[in-house]
């Protein structure tokens, strides 16, 4: 948790970019799951943390990339339960393996459902602000049109007023 606070720290200063910051610290999570996962002593424990890593990925380098990573970490987890390493210290048992990756795959399906509504949504917010502010410019253009009109209209009659009132005409006249 320290390394990861750190890294964030050096990463993320609130002023630059995250592109490369991002991508640096999804792998080095990536690495640090697969290491926890498959040769830590309590691997039960550590896939309640990467249980949570498709939210992460998704949120931070967006729906496509983060979802790949979610992938690519989910394979390297299934390699460590399918393939026979000695090293490895993996609880292998089918309930384990078939729990942890239902829920692995719940969660990066529920997240990926979320961002696309959420997409969605923000799309058609936009639309909609589009829309008012097209309104919002026919609104001006008639309220210059109907100004221009009233002006015009307007300065003709004090024109002829005035014309009338500095002329030379006798009151039966005017």
């Amino acid at each position: 948790v320290v390394v990861l606070v750190v890294l964030s720290i050096i990463f993320f200063p609130p002023h630059k970019k995250y592109t490369r910051g991002v991508f640096i610290l999804i792998i080095l999570f990536e690495l640090i799951s697969v290491y926890s996962f498959w040769f830590g002593e309590n691997a039960a424990y550590s896939w309640i943390i990467i249980i949570f890593f498709p939210f992460f990925a998704i949120r931070l380098i967006g729906e496509r990339k983060g979802v790949i990573h979610s992938l690519i970490l989910a394979l390297f987890l299934l390699l460590g339960h399918l393939i026979p390493i000695p090293e490895i210290t993996i609880n292998k048992s089918l309930s384990f393996n078939l729990n942890f990756f239902f829920i692995y795959f719940l969660v990066l399906l529920l997240i990926f459902i979320l961002e696309d509504s959420k997409s969605k949504k923000i799309k058609e917010l936009i639309e909609k602000s589009s829309e008012s502010a097209q309104e919002l410019q026919q609104k001006n253009e008639f309220i210059s049109d109907l100004s221009h009109q009233l002006r015009t209209s307007l300065s003709n009659i004090i024109l002829v007023n005035n014309l009338i009132y500095n002329s030379s005409l006798d009151k039966n006249q005017t």
